[in-house]
C-alpha cells in the first residue's frame, strides 16, 4: 500500500503557473462550473482514490446512518482546490468567512498579546482560508497584519513561494516543507513566533513517527510532529477548521471553528512533553472526527487513512 506521501496531493504536480493564471482572471461561478468535469475524469480513472474514500465514508454511515457517495467527495474536493487557489493568488473576499462562537476570542487574545500560535488544521475544507482569517483578524480585531507560516508535507521551493509573491505581492503566506525542518527552517519557525505569527501544520497526515489514536472506530496513524512542535517552541496552540457551509455549492460560504489544546504552560521534561503531544492528539482526534460526521465530503483523504 503506497503511503500517502508517495502518491502526493492531489493537484500538486499540476502547472501551478498555467492554473493560477487561470484562476485569478476567470470569474468564481465560471471555475466551480469548470470543477465539474475535471472531477468527473478523476473519479473514473482514480480507482485506488475511489476505494479509500469508500473505506472512509463507510466508517463515517456506520456512525450517522447516512448514505454517502464517493463522486460527491471527489467534486467537493475540486471546489476546494479552486478555492485553496484562489486563496493564494489573493482573490477573496472576507465576507464569505463566519466564525463561529468558540474559542476565537481567545485566539484574538493571544495574537493581540503579542504571542505567536500554532493553528493545527486538518485536510477537512480548506486550510489556505487560514490566510484569510490572518486577514480578517488583522483588519478587523487587531490592527496590525499578521505573518503567516504554513508547514505543508511536499517539496516546496522558492521558485514557487516566488511565483505566489509575483501572483499577489500582498500575500502574507509563506511556505516551508515539513520534512525540511533545518536550522533555517526552525528559524523561519521561530522568527514567526516571535514576530506574533500564525504557524499552520496539518494534524491528519501521518509522518516518520505517529500516534496511533481511534478515529472513525479504529486505529489510525496521526503525525507526532504536529502535537510536539508547539512544546518544542514552548506556544500557545489551537485546533482549526474552515469548511464550506454546503459542500457543493457555486457561492463561497465558509464556517471556521477554533478550538483551544494549549494556551500557557510550564516548561515540560522530555517525557512529559511525549505523553502531551499523545493527550493534544487524542484530543484533536475528538475533534477531528465531530467535523467530518458534520462535512463528510469535505475531508480529503485519496489513500486509507488507517493503513499501516
Amino acid at each position: 500500500m503506497k503511503k500517502w506521501q508517495q502518491t502526493g496531493d492531489i493537484g500538486n504536480n499540476i502547472g501551478f503557473s498555467i492554473m493560477l493564471f487561470l484562476i485569478k482572471i476567470l470569474p468564481h461561478a465560471l471555475l466551480i462550473l469548470i470543477a465539474f468535469p475535471v472531477s468527473a475524469i478523476y473519479f473514473f480513472v482514480a480507482g485506488t482514490a475511489r476505494k479509500a474514500i469508500r473505506k472512509y465514508l463507510d466508517k463515517v454511515e456506520s456512525l450517522t446512518g447516512k448514505k454517502l457517495s464517493v463522486w460527491k467527495s471527489f467534486v467537493a474536493f475540486s471546489i476546494t482546490l479552486i478555492e485553496k487557489c484562489e486563496g493564494w493568488v489573493g482573490k477573496v473576499n472576507y465576507s464569505h468567512l463566519h466564525f463561529r462562537d468558540d474559542s476565537v476570542d481567545e485566539l484574538n487574545n493571544t495574537l493581540k498579546s503579542g504571542k505567536g500560535v500554532f493553528l493545527i488544521v486538518s485536510h477537512i475544507g480548506s486550510a489556505e482560508e487560514m490566510r484569510a482569517l490572518s486577514e480578517e483578524l488583522s483588519k478587523n480585531k487587531l490592527g496590525m497584519k499578521i505573518p503567516v507560516l504554513s508547514l505543508v508535507d511536499f517539496e516546496v521551493t522558492d521558485k514557487f513561494n516566488s511565483m505566489l509573491k509575483k501572483l499577489n505581492p500582498d500575500s502574507m503566506l509563506n511556505l516551508l516543507s515539513v520534512r525540511d525542518l533545518s536550522i533555517d527552517g526552525i528559524e523561519r519557525i521561530q522568527t514567526t513566533l516571535d514576530d506574533g505569527g500564525i504557524v499552520i501544520i496539518a494534524g491528519d497526515r501521518s509522518g516518520d513517527r505517529n500516534i496511533e489514536v481511534d478515529f472513525l472506530g479504529e486505529p489510525a496513524q496521526f503525525p507526532f510532529g504536529a502535537f510536539y512542535l508547539p512544546l518544542l517552541f514552548e506556544s500557545p496552540s489551537f485546533f482549526c477548521v474552515c469548511v464550506r457551509t454546503r459542500d457543493i455549492s457555486l457561492k463561497k460560504s465558509y464556517e471556521i471553528y477554533v478550538e483551544l489544546n494549549m494556551n500557557g504552560f510550564e516548561k515540560p521534561g522530555k517525557s512529559a512533553r511525549k505523553a502531551f503531544a499523545e493527550s493534544s492528539c487524542k484530543k484533536y482526534a475528538v475533534f477531528l472526527e465531530k467535523h467530518v460526521q458534520k462535512y463528510p465530503y469535505q475531508w480529503y483523504n485519496f489513500y486509507d487513512f488507517w493503513s499501516k
